[in-house]
């Protein structure tokens, strides 16, 4: 500041100099030249905190949004364990009144899969109490017999019961033993069937086949069941919930404290080689022909359950996304109008620059790097923002560690590859500029 004021005061004083005998007018000398020099500093500072918040701003929301598209392609990567396309899912409710026994639910399904075998569309059905995917969870306790446990330690499986052809229907791989049949009735002995982790948490291996559980789904007493069957685990909450302890029993067997249940909610799968679809009404007019009063609801491709399970991760990803991209056009918009207003303030000292021999490339530098220093300066604040934000998050990604280093490098170098784009325009245009000026005075 000592010296602008002295170089101002130096303008009413000074009186024009002479070089070898020959007066100077040039309009680039003098005072001319160093206010607009000594009245840059303050506004460049100013002008590259902005640039830097803006950054520093873009860089959190894009990193989140990039962990959580990550995390969303995991999710989408996860087999169910079973296969949906080709399956068509409807839940039905049979009238308690009518249907308050085992033997009257059996004969149901028996006869409605008997004309459901007739139709040419549908290549498989089967019926299960809850469907994967549809938000609705049954747990009960269960022990291995021979295997002593403290009564706070029991664990507890998801409980399904299911009727022959589900597993096919569904195309549940079978890895040891057998899937149930018609031979499974409530004159043979209570058999089970259960998934591959709960199998391998469990079960003594090499003996899957054959072990005897004691599962508690009733007012007595537990009841002994044999596993006749080990299938493939099957997500039954969420695609990230990870496998689940499975245990499923035959509708012949149904326990008697279990008969309103199994009644009230009952999801029917068809499989087709067509669209899932086109076997809705034929399964609707077999429907009525069983029994007119049951009535088919929530008819929808299986598919569609596993579409709405990924929901609530996809919505969140879009907001992410689009908080992200605006962040970041808003920080190149930024950094473009800052450096050309930057740029335009400095355009005598450009000049004088190529007077002196400065070349075109050099002035594209000196305007570039000025953007660039501030970009890196704000991937340098935002840096323990974002990692601050990924750890906040860090309970909703799936797969993915909140500090993967492959996600930071990949926004940091999109945001310092678009700010040289932004600030190369207005750099040529400052060395044409430049070239331009020189050349008027």
């Amino acid at each position: 500041m000592r010296n602008c004021a002295a170089g101002t005061r130096s303008r009413s004083t000074a009186r024009p100099s002479t070089v070898n005998g020959t007066r100077d007018s040039s309009p680039l000398s003098g005072s001319r030249l160093i206010a607009p020099l000594c009245a840059t500093p303050g506004g460049s500072v100013l002008r590259g905190l902005f640039i830097a918040c803006e950054v520093a701003l873009a860089f959190v929301l894009l990193i989140v949004a990039g962990l959580f598209g990550k995390s969303f392609a995991n999710v989408q990567a996860v087999t169910p364990g079973f296969e949906p396309a080709g399956v068509l899912s409807v839940r039905i409710a049979l009238p308690a009144r009518r249907y308050n026994s085992r033997d009257a639910i059996v004969r149901f399904q028996a006869a409605l899969q008997q004309r459901l075998s007739a139709v040419p569309a549908i290549t498989h059905s089967g019926a299960i109490s809850l469907l994967p995917l549809s938000g609705l969870l049954s747990r009960v306790p269960f022990t291995v017999e021979g295997q002593p446990i403290a009564r706070e330690r029991i664990p507890a499986a998801q409980f399904r019961f299911v009727s022959a052809g589900y597993f096919e229907t569904m195309h549940i791989r079978l890895l040891q033993g057998r899937t149930f049949s018609e031979r499974d009735s409530d004159r043979t002995g209570p058999v089970a069937i259960v998934s591959e982790a709960l199998a391998a948490q469990w079960l003594t291996p090499g003996r899957f086949i054959g072990a005897r559980l004691l599962v508690d789904d009733n007012d007595g007493p537990p009841r002994p069941v044999d596993v006749v069957g080990v299938v493939e685990s099957v997500r039954q909450q969420t695609l990230d919930s990870g496998p689940s302890w499975d245990l499923y029993l035959p509708y012949t067997q149904i326990h008697a404290d279990n008969v309103g249940a199994a009644a009230g909610n009952m999801f029917w799968v068809l499989g087709t080689s067509a669209d899932p679809m086109t076997v809705a009404a034929p399964f609707t007019q077999e429907l009525r022909r069983v029994d007119p009063e049951v009535a088919a609801a929530q008819i929808r491709p299986l598919e569609s359950y596993l579409s709405n399970s990924l929901a609530p991760r996809r919505f969140s990803l879009m907001l992410l996304s689009i908080f992200g991209a605006a962040a970041l056009a808003l920080a190149v918009t930024g950094i473009y109008a800052v450096i050309s207003y930057g740029a335009s303030q400095r355009a005598r000292e450009i000049a004088i620059r190529m007077a002196l021999g400065a070349r075109g490339i050099d002035i594209q530098r000196l305007v570039m790097r000025q953007g660039l220093q501030s970009t890196i300066a704000g991937l340098l604040c935002g840096l323990p923002l974002a990692f601050g934000a990924s750890r906040l998050i860090s309970t909703m990604l799936f797969g993915l560690s909140p500090t993967d280093a492959v996600t930071f490098l990949e926004v940091m170098a999109t945001i310092v590859a678009v700010a040289a784009i932004a600030c190369a325009v207005p750099a040529l245009r400052a060395a044409r500029a430049g070239t331009a000026a020189l050349s008027q005075e």
